[in-house]
């Protein structure tokens, strides 16, 4: 898989454009330090890694033609260090559970870079639609939103209003939990795991109080 146009290689290794091959190597094995899954990095921005690298080490060292001419000589290939055998190990294996470059793009349509925790920041948005689902469900039997501030919004704009209301809320904390984790993804994994225990605590109390309308 390569890495799809609308991501920017440079931008994934932290260097400028025109860089040498030598400087792209040293900021990939910088950022493959800093995300790979064996030290507790995120596996996903760790591929994005991999493949900003193969695209621009493609691109500076040409992609080899699949007929080669028999009148053309060609260099010898130097042997590779085992850094970079093991790299390669690593590339080949993240090829085949590589996820589709539309789930790519869709991870980071709003940040323009690879996600951090992507997968605390799925948790919460899960547990923030299903408390959505089941404040609807509540106020269809006749139920009182106990939040004071959403219930504004609801007798104001009605339930569309204060769905917005929750959405912004939703978006607030997933983009202050991405800055947060510029300094700290502990932090932020503390910050969204603890969100999403407290709305999927929200969302058992809104089952049992529904059980309790619809019995």
């Amino acid at each position: 898989m390569t890495v799809s146009g609308s991501i920017n290689p440079y931008k994934i290794l932290g260097i400028a454009p025109g860089a040498s091959l030598e400087e792209i190597r040293q900021a990939y094995r910088r950022a493959a330090t800093k995300y790979h899954p064996d030290a507790g990095g995120d596996a996903w921005a760790f591929q994005q890694v991999q493949q900003a690298y193969n695209k621009l080490r493609a691109e500076l060292e040409g992609e080899p033609s699949s007929t080669p001419n028999p009148h053309t000589k060609t260099a010898p290939t130097q042997p590779r260090s085992p850094a970079e055998n093991s790299q390669s190990t690593n590339q080949q294996s993240a090829s085949h559970c590589a996820p589709s470059q539309q789930t790519s793009l869709l991870k980071q349509w709003l940040f323009g870079h690879p996600l951090k925790l992507h997968n605390e920041t799925s948790y919460f948005i899960l547990a923030n639609f299903m408390d959505l689902v089941m404040t609807g469900i509540l106020l269809r039997y006749s139920a009182v939103e106990a939040n004071p501030i959403a219930n504004y919004f609801y007798q104001r704009w009605g339930f569309y209003g204060m769905v917005g209301l929750k959405i912004a809320s939703v978006v607030f904390v997933c983009v202050v939990a991405q800055n947060i984790a510029k300094r700290s993804e502990l932090k932020a994994k503390a910050l969204l795991i603890g969100g999403t225990l407290l709305v999927s605590a929200v969302v058992v109390y809104s089952m049992f109080l529904a059980q309790r309308q619809i019995a």
